[in-house]
């Protein structure tokens, strides 16, 4: 009887679909789709042990998650609503998607993963490391880290204090506000299209930095005082370009033509600025024409070129 009982037992545990509580653990490692609604104080963690099943998970109104979740091995996990107070991790190629409804403390993403930010609120901090990819279309998060080869495409939303992008990251922002700082390092790319920078926009440690439009409220920086042979790069894309009130001509400006002053000029998307700027070591700002303009100074080359060429 008693090994009827086991064979039985055995046969419930391997057909059981849904979650396998552990203690403090809550397991979803199925396939299937389930849907938290309520208040717990366990640590969620979705096909941790059982990679490749694809299980889903969702979060909704109700949901109280007062510890951590964490995504593993291709899992999918969809924050409708509700609250996170602690971190959500998304690891080994898992996929976290945040809505509008969405309260979280904090969010990681490592190993492949990807991260939409679709809306809601990230209270703390947003990471991506070891070549993940984080999408963000709007929302409220205080702030942005890349590290280790992650991409980042930020094209809504407003950050409480800053983005810093490092370690051979790529990043593209347009329409976003920054109540702080935008600073890249560590050989980091990053595009600014547009949106509002509240204080510093800075490249260091060899990164490069194109800015094509948008507002800077403080000064541009290319460069750090403390660190030697920064070649960063601050490429800046427009027209009217002027140091210290003197028109200047299209190219790159090192520490030796200009160390510091006042950079103005016309954004390529059509703001003016005017800001306050410094150049160290051998970081550079290279003022650059809009595609527009390099196409006009193209063809009136080749005009000239062929007035010169009848006049012979």
């Amino acid at each position: 009887m008693r090994s009827q009982t086991f064979i039985v037992l055995a046969v419930f545990s391997a057909c059981w679909i849904g979650p396998i509580v552990n203690g403090s653990e809550i397991y979803f490692e199925d396939g299937n789709t389930h849907v938290i609604n309520y208040s717990t104080d366990s640590y969620v963690y979705i096909d941790r042990n059982k990679p490749g099943l694809g299980t889903q998970l969702e979060i909704v109104q109700g949901a109280v998650l007062k510890h951590a979740f964490t995504a593993m091995e291709d899992s999918r996990v969809s924050v409708k609503s509700g609250s996170v107070l602690g971190n959500a991790w998304a690891w080994d190629r898992s996929c976290v998607s945040v809505q509008s409804g969405a309260n979280i403390a904090n969010i990681d993403a490592e190993d492949n993963s990807k991260i939409n930010i679709y809306g809601g609120i990230i209270s703390d901090s947003l990471n991506s490391h070891l070549d993940s990819e984080i999408s963000i279309y709007g929302g409220q998060i205080y702030s942005l880290y890349l590290w280790q080869r992650s991409i980042a495409s930020i094209t809504g939303g407003t950050f409480g204090y800053a983005i810093d992008a490092k370690d051979d990251s790529q990043m593209t922002i347009n329409s976003v506000n920054i109540a702080y700082d935008l600073t890249t390092e560590g050989h980091a790319k990053v595009n600014f299209a547009g949106g509002s920078i509240g204080r510093v926009l800075q490249a260091w440690e060899d990164s490069a930095l194109v800015v094509s439009g948008g507002t800077i409220q403080s000064y541009i920086g290319a460069g750090h005082p403390t660190q030697f042979w920064d070649t960063s790069t601050i490429t800046i894309v427009g027209s009217n370009f002027a140091i210290n009130g003197i028109p200047v001509a299209y190219g790159s400006y090192f520490a030796s033509d200009y160390s510091s002053g006042w950079l103005s000029g016309t954004f390529a998307s059509g703001e003016v600025f005017n800001n306050s700027f410094y150049i160290y070591d051998a970081a550079s700002i290279v003022l650059t024409p809009e595609p527009g303009t390099i196409l006009l100074l193209g063809f009136g080359a080749a005009i000239a070129s062929k007035k010169a060429k009848r006049k012979r």
